[in-house]
């Protein structure tokens, strides 16, 4: 009897309070490169009889922010609760919450979460893609496409900007979620190096049009090695590095200009012997800006040509310690 005496009383006074509620507290948003802010508003809903005052709102940190225009939910009434997630120089999983103070009794706060996975949008292997003869006789190459996480997708188009590199898409080797393009030059190619751009256009909404730089080395009496310069931006010091031009038929040739992507940079041309050139590439600063960038070397002889040589430093990852 006073079980029920005492539902009598409180029944009505939980009928006449506040009753805040969010049909989806959890916003997943999926896999994203980190440079484009996440923007999400949560809906709250009130279903009681009384106004809802939210009190306060506290985030974790300077890179969650809340901006409210309105603090009052009436009866029956829905507001959105705006939340901008800055992501810049993270990686891995992410995973904020916004906890939100209110004066209702039931739910005196309400924890909002926003999460997912940072990382490059496409993971692309390796990053220049290199065409060069194989054991068949033919100028090919290949890289591989992933999406942090296993996430499957789908090549919706791809292209040479040039026209000199028939393309296939084909499924990755041991990963079934990522995607291999094979590209093979075209017969017609004259003998030397040749640059040309492969365009990627893929199903995922995070990931921008892909611009993937290719080096097409056709066998010719003169060759270079290496095709492509790797640098890291973790060492500030200024580098060198030693590339040769050589004849593969033993002919005499030239070096006539060496091209430098930078005004800083030397180049110091040694002869080998009579058909072979020694490069020293010197004074050369680190930094993601040469990225795909190229020396010219212009040859002399019976058949002058230039031959090109990439650059190929990419982005530094963050460390974890000293990110915000």
């Amino acid at each position: 009897m006073f079980f029920g005496l005492l539902v009598a009383v409180i029944a009505p006074l939980w009928a006449a309070g506040a009753g805040i509620q969010c049909s989806a507290p959890i916003y997943d948003f999926g896999a994203v490169d980190g440079e484009a802010p996440i923007q999400h508003t949560f809906e709250l809903r009130n279903d009681g009889s009384a106004a809802v005052e939210i009190k306060k709102t506290h985030t974790p940190c300077g890179c969650t922010v809340v901006r409210l225009t309105e603090r009052v939910i009436p009866a029956g009434g829905t507001l959105g609760i705006p939340v901008t997630l800055t992501l810049k120089g993270r990686r891995g999983i992410q995973q904020k919450s916004v906890t939100v103070e209110t004066n209702d009794p039931v739910t005196p706060t309400l924890v909002l979460t926003l999460r997912g996975t940072v990382g490059p949008a496409m993971e692309i292997q390796p990053p220049i893609l290199v065409a060069r003869k194989n054991k068949a006789g033919e100028v090919s190459g290949n890289v591989t496409l992933t999406v942090p996480g296993g996430v499957p997708f789908q090549i919706l188009e791809v292209k040479s900007v040039r026209g000199l590199l028939t393309l296939a898409i084909t499924e990755a080797e041991g990963n079934a979620a990522g995607r291999r393009i094979e590209a093979r030059a075209e017969a017609t190619l004259s003998p030397g190096q040749h640059q040309d751009t492969i365009l990627v256009r893929t199903d995922q909404p995070a990931a921008k049009p892909i611009e993937i730089q290719a080096l097409v080395v056709v066998p010719a009496d003169l060759v270079v090695v290496p095709a492509v310069l790797s640098l890291t931006t973790n060492d500030t010091a200024l580098a060198s590095r030693t590339v040769i031009v050589k004849s593969s038929n033993a002919d005499h040739f030239s070096i006539d200009k060496v091209d430098l992507p930078e005004k800083a940079m030397t180049a110091r041309v040694e002869p080998m012997g009579r058909s072979a050139f020694r490069i020293t590439i010197g004074a050369i600063r680190p930094s993601n800006s040469l990225h795909q960038k190229a020396i010219h070397i212009h040859t002399g002889g019976d058949a002058p040509r230039v031959l090109d040589v990439l650059f190929d430093v990419p982005s530094p990852e963050p460390n974890p310690a000293t990110a915000p």
